[in-house]
């Protein structure tokens, strides 16, 4: 697990010499654009012809009641409610014999809203007139002679070269670019250094100045801990050259005939490299970076990355730098959200919002409150290592383009502190709201200005920028204190706020609303802060409070605080209260920023199913005396730390203590209760972890995004999914690896690396723990996906909601005798003060409605009896809890869900319900079968049998019970050869009077291939070296390659091996095949496929060394006959990669996939016998297993070649029911289950369906039967 913060910056790196020309500058605040460049708004020129002129002889200014004398000159200027007309040139006469045009030019005034180019176009039509046009603006500017300038549109764009005119950089002030490294010897960069002089100038390993840094002359790399801060070598996605690009924007050598420009005009810069060389896009020492910079003499800090929330410490270090004279300027984001951001959050910061050169917002910048500025940051042209030059995209460049003109204020007023430079420049800004609909008063002060910035004094301040950032609701004031918010109640709002704006804000008036009058009386619901302070977080003088009313039911209420300034500014937060109680409370326990509880919600929307919502960051941790009141707590703890704090543990186990039922997910929580590297890992932390989560830690990173439920449990069995940790790039997915401990079970496996994903206990309480969040179920990208419907979460919740169930029975089963009566006995977990009574509600099958039993009470134990229905039928029922709030039923859901069971001569077999056993590589040990078997009555235990079969051996073994009821054990012994197909199944008997016999489906599993798509199992590696691969795969998502994920390097040996080895001493004939593709140096870089004879001692090459290229996936055969009979009973296989020292291109390396050894057949012998065990040759469907069938069935099919399938269902009418796979499929077995329901997850009747399979040039119809 690795807390990493990243560059702010949208990858699109554009290397060239010859760039796109700069797009036009958009218009400013005070001046129009009008295509060729800025002009006044409401005036026009107007040049008189010379013969109109002359009725204008001696006039000089025009009032709006005079007339020109030019009639339709004057109808023109009338429409666009002309002000005055004057002569524009003051001048001494003009001699004979030089023209007069000066002369004929007039300046008119208008009050209009008409753009200037509209009007002069309507008066260049006067034929008195000989031309109009707008009246253009000039700055002062010195425009430079860098040979790119006229590229960088950004530059114009902020009015840098007017504001150039005005105050050019000086060399005193240094900007601080603490980032990945700094190619500080480029040609466009190295005047512009900073240089520590004493170390300059000092003895070679001293440290000259004191400074804690030996020989840092030109900055300091605390990446790799010396005082290099270069860039790092080139990474493939080009992160190395990020710091290049960011001081280049910053402080490239300006006016010097080469390259670009930087917005500071020639002020030094310091290079500080905060991330280490083989990993340039995490900035590891950014805090230390910071320090340094600070400590140096920096006089700005640029930091162009971010990520993760709020940490102290963060704020410390930049409280640190400003207070030792420096400014943090730091990205606001490139997340498109309007979430505080950090460190660009952090107060004394700077921060700095991303615009493109139109002043708009992408669509991937981020916004909000705590921005304080915009700059361009979209294709910006700027320095990159090497002398060479190139765009990029991001709020890492908007942020360096800013500091330089931080910088020119710096210059420009030496003696500023460091807060008036930030307000200087933040309230200089020119607003680009109307560029921008939809996130008005979100993009700080706006577009920075650097002309502004330098010139004007006293800027009117920003409003202030309030929000709410937490509320403190309590009954301790007027209630009985319990945390539950009750009928009858008098509940306290005591809300605290943030102001983000570094402007001020006077009588502020509070309000409290709500739409909720049903239910709420407000009481106290105003107030006024008379005062509030820049970048503040204050409280409310008074608390507000509101009556809950006697007939309100327990609902989430939401109420609005809004707020208004004496400054205009206008604006309103909302949060949710929960009245009342409900059957489950979700706290969410987020970071408030990737928010998911909504994966949560919709998931308890779609089951029926009431909850509370207790928000964590806002309103702290519960009270143990609130949690008791809620059967159900749903943790969520996404990726926030702490995960659990000791304040969040102690509640938690007073609850679970008290017999509650919790269900707790996230990504980390094991590795910050229980790893070492953890910053809130102690001895607490780890017990609490291991006694009531009932899980050991194994792993930070299982590294596998498949999860399979684990076989036969109540929670996962039959379900897989990919997990995607929402909101969390590819680089933060940290899905721990756990263990359950004696008495609890898994409930999850990873399917590529191995390890459980999840456990779940039962005992005095019950836990439910994954190590993965519930939202990353189904891998969403995006926590906008919440509200998508996702068939395995609902699934999941459902399953977690039925095993923690607070109504805990047996459900009743089948029976063959019709006169007895069916006693029913629950037990009711957990809070039990506003309980009214339990209800057993029961019918026959052909009943229109349920019969009600009030339940008879004895202490938690509730009792009722469905009377002997006296001939045969279905009995449905469901159990329903009401207290003073909320109902409960078991199953939830009910009445729409219910249990069931029937009463008559029992005819129905066993279930069996099984998991193909994969394809095996290792044949020598046992096959271990783990099946589950259960019965509508009863099961005879010893009569469940696996049987197997293979050449001529076929045989059978009693399965022993497991662990958990209805689960059976075995080891199928290692009869087959490698190459055979072992063929298996199942039988089982029931204690019914006519002995239900039931025969499941024919298993197979092939002996001796590995496809790798279950990860390494059966393989040694050298690490590093050898790893799975999901680039290149020859069938399924998996190869195995010698340096996945990157190219391999010089002077590296690489190996992976057999783990055991195989027994050939039987065997005449041996061969190996598998499939290749390779991209290796020719000539120089080789690799081998070897074998062992005596178990890994000694090693010899099989056949040819493979080198060069092979772009397309090929077989190779190897025969392994010399190697078999006698003696030979420990061979082992490796695949060596050999590369030397010679830099050739970079090269993908070795991949394989498919490896096969096969017994009985040899090189001579392949072309006469078919493959059909490794690949099928030709398409097969299996009748669909069990038929007819009652929940589910499974189908089976084998497809020849990599094709379009597409299975589905129709009713007996022809009418579609289903498409239960619609994929491109690799050539292989594969099996799919149907469980009788449509996509919406109803129940189908009982009768005939018709199973369609299609693929290439296939199509085949089989009829499956549901019973029900």
């Amino acid at each position: 697990m690795r807390r990493t913060i990243y560059f702010l910056l949208v990858m699109g790196i554009v290397f060239s010499s010859a760039i796109l020309k700069a797009e036009r500058p958009v218009k400013s605040q005070k001046y129009l654009f009008d295509g060729r460049g800025y002009v006044q708004p409401h005036k026009v020129l107007l040049k008189v012809k010379t013969f109109a002129s002359l009725r204008m002889k001696g006039i000089t200014f025009y009032k709006p009641a005079s007339i020109t004398g030019l009639a339709s000159v004057d109808r023109v200027l009338e429409k666009f409610e002309v002000k005055s007309v004057k002569k524009y040139l003051q001048h001494k006469p003009i001699p004979a014999g030089i023209p007069d045009d000066i002369d004929r030019i007039y300046e008119a005034r208008y009050a209009s809203d008409a753009p200037p180019w509209e009007v002069a176009k309507e008066l260049a039509k006067d034929p008195n007139l000989a031309y109009a046009e707008p009246v253009p603006v000039f700055f002062l500017e010195d425009t430079p002679n860098d040979p790119m300038y006229s590229q960088q549109a950004h530059l114009p764009q902020i009015h840098a070269p007017e504001a150039w005119g005005v105050q050019k950089g000086d060399s005193s002030v240094v900007i601080a670019i603490v980032d990945c490294g700094v190619d500080y010897k480029h040609e466009d960069l190295a005047a512009n250094s900073w240089i520590n002089e004493k170390e300059k100038n000092g003895l070679p390993g001293v440290d000259d100045d004191g400074n804690g840094y030996v020989d840092d002359i030109y900055g300091w790399d605390f990446g790799e801990n010396d005082p290099n801060p270069i860039n790092p070598p080139p990474d493939p996605l080009g992160y190395y050259a990020h710091g290049t690009h960011v001081a280049g924007l910053a402080a490239a050598v300006t006016n010097n005939g080469v390259g670009v420009s930087g917005s500071s005009w020639n002020c030094r810069y310091m290079a500080v490299k905060a991330a280490k060389d083989d990993d340039p896009r995490s900035i590891t020492n950014g805090y230390q970076g910071i320090t340094y910079a600070a400590d140096n003499g920096a006089d700005v800090i640029n930091l162009s990355w971010g990520g993760g929330g709020y940490y102290q410490a963060g704020q410390d270090v930049v409280e640190y730098a400003y207070n030792k004279g420096s400014l943090v300027v730091a990205s606001a984001g490139n997340d498109p959200n309007d979430k505080v951001h950090y460190p660009s959050g952090y107060r004394y910061a700077l921060s700095v919002g991303v615009v493109d050169s139109h002043d708009r917002k992408p669509a991937w910048g981020t916004w909000g409150l705590s921005v304080d500025v915009m700059a361009p940051g979209v294709q910006d042209l700027s320095t990159l290592p090497g002398n060479k030059y190139g765009r990029m995209s991001g709020s890492s460049m908007s942020a360096p383009v800013a500091a330089g003109v931080v910088a020119l204020v710096k210059a420009r007023h030496p003696t500023w502190s460091v807060q008036r430079i930030m307000k200087q420049v933040a309230f200089t800004a020119d607003n680009i709201d109307a560029e921008n609909p939809g996130v008005e008063g979100l993009l700080g002060g706006g577009r920075i200005d650097a002309y502004r910035a330098v010139t004007e004094t006293n800027p009117t301040p920003s409003p202030p920028k309030i929000k709410l950032i937490s509320t403190k609701i309590s009954d301790s004031d007027y209630g009985n204190g319990n945390g539950v918010f009750e009928q009858g109640e008098t509940i306290t709002i005591e809300p605290k706020f943030h102001n983000y704006s570094m402007g001020t804000g006077t009588n502020v008036q509070f309000s409290l609303n709500t739409g909720d009058d049903s239910s709420i009386v407000l009481i106290a619901k105003s107030s006024t802060v008379s005062f509030v302070d820049e970048e503040s977080v204050f409280g409310l003088p008074e608390k507000f409070s509101f009556l809950i009313k006697q007939n309100a039911q327990s609902h989430m209420t939401r109420f609005f605080i809004g707020y208004t300034t004496s400054e205009g500014f206008t604006r309103a937060d909302s949060f949710d209260v929960l009245i009342g109680k409900t059957p489950v409370l979700i706290v969410d326990d987020d970071d408030g920023q990737n928010n998911v509880q909504g994966f949560y919600i919709s998931s308890l929307k779609t089951l029926g199913v009431n909850y509370g919502i207790w928000t964590h960051v806002t309103m702290g941790t519960p009270s143990s005396s609130y949690l008791s009141s809620f059967p159900i707590v749903i943790w969520s703890c996404e990726w926030a730390f702490p995960s659990l704090d000791s304040s969040d543990r102690a509640v938690l186990q007073k609850y679970l203590d008290g017999g509650g039922n919790l269900f707790i997910s996230g990504q980390d929580i094991g590795w910050d209760l229980v790893d070492p590297t953890s910053d809130d890992h102690n001895a607490s932390s780890e017990q609490f972890f291991k006694d009531y989560l009932h899980a050991e830690y194994d792993a930070d990173n299982a590294n596998d995004k498949r999860v399979r439920g684990v076989f036969g449990d109540p929670i996962g069995n039959g379900l897989n999914f990919e997990i995607n940790q929402p909101g969390r790039d590819i680089t933060n997915q940290y899905p721990d690896v756990l263990s359950p401990l004696p008495g609890a079970f898994p409930v999850w496996q990873y399917e590529i690396n191995g390890g459980y994903g999840g456990v779940r206990f039962a005992g005095d309480y019950r836990v439910v723990y994954f190590g993965f969040g519930f939202e990353a179920i189904d891998a969403p990208t995006a926590i906008t996906q919440a509200g998508e419907y996702s068939k395995n979460r609902v699934t999941v919740m459902r399953r977690v909601l039925d095993y923690l169930n607070p109504i805990q029975m047996t459900p009743l089963k089948d029976s063959e005798n019709m006169e007895i009566t069916f006693p029913v006995n629950a037990i009711l977990k957990g809070d039990t003060v506003d309980l009214k009574g339990m209800v057993l509600y029961w019918k026959f099958k052909d009943d229109s409605v349920f019969r009600a039993v009030p339940m008879s009470r004895q202490d938690r134990l509730f009792k009722a009896t469905i009377p002997a229905a006296h001939r045969t039928t279905h009995i449905d029922y469901y159990l329903e809890v009401e207290n003073q709030y909320y109902k409960w039923s078991a199953p939830p859901g009910a009445p729409r869900n219910y249990y069931q069971f029937f009463v008559g001569p029992d005819t129905i077999p066993p279930v069996i319900v099984h998991e193909n056993l994969p394809d095996m590589f290792n044949g020598e040990k046992p096959y271990s079968v783990h099946v589950k078997v259960t019965d509508n009555i009863s099961l005879d235990t010893n009569s469940v049998f696996v049987h197997y079969k293979v050449r001529s051996v076929e045989d059978s073994l009693q399965l022993s019970p497991g662990a958990e009821t209805g689960l059976f054990k075995g080891s199928i012994p290692p009869v087959a050869a490698y190459g055979d197909t072992l063929v298996y199944w199942f039988t089982a008997k029931d204690r019914s009077l006519l002995k239900n016999r039931a025969v499941s489906q024919k298993y197979r599993f092939l002996v001796g291939l590995d496809n790798f798509e279950r990860g390494l199992s059966g393989w040694v590696v050298n690490p590093p070296g050898w790893g799975l691969d999901n680039t290149n795969a020859h069938s399924g998502e998996f190869s195995i390659n010698d340096s996945p994920g990157k190219n391999y390097g010089l002077n590296e040996v690489t190996i992976i091996q057999t783990d055991f080895g195989f027994d050939f001493s039987r065997a005449k004939k041996a061969m190996l095949s598998l499939w290749t593709k390779y991209y290796l140096e020719f000539g120089h870089d080789f690799g081998y496929i070897e074998v062992s004879p005596d178990g890994g001692s000694t090693w010899k090459q099989l056949g040819e060394k493979i080198g060069g290229v092979s772009t397309r996936w090929k077989e190779i055969t190897r025969s392994l006959t010399p190697y078999t009979g006698a003696g030979f009973d420990q061979v082992k296989l490796r695949f060596r990669m050999v590369s030397d020292n010679h830099q050739g291109p970079p090269f993908m390396g070795w991949y394989i996939d498919d490896v096969q050894v096969i017994e009985g057949k040899d090189l001579t012998s392949v072309a006469s016998n078919s493959n059909e065990n490794t690949i099928p040759k030709s398409w097969e469907v299996s009748q669909n297993y069990p038929n007819p069938f009652n929940p589910e069935t499974r189908i089976s099919i084998r497809v020849p070649g990599k094709q379009l399938v597409r299975i589905d269902v129709y009713n007996s009418i022809g009418q579609h029911v289903i498409t239960l796979v619609k994929k491109v499929l690799p050539a292989g077995n594969y099996q799919f289950n149907w469980k009788g329901v449509n996509p919406k997850g109803e129940e189908m009747p009982s009768g005939l369906y018709f199973l369609r399979v299609r693929g290439k040039k296939f199509t085949k119809i089989q009829k499956m039967v549901l019973m029900r």
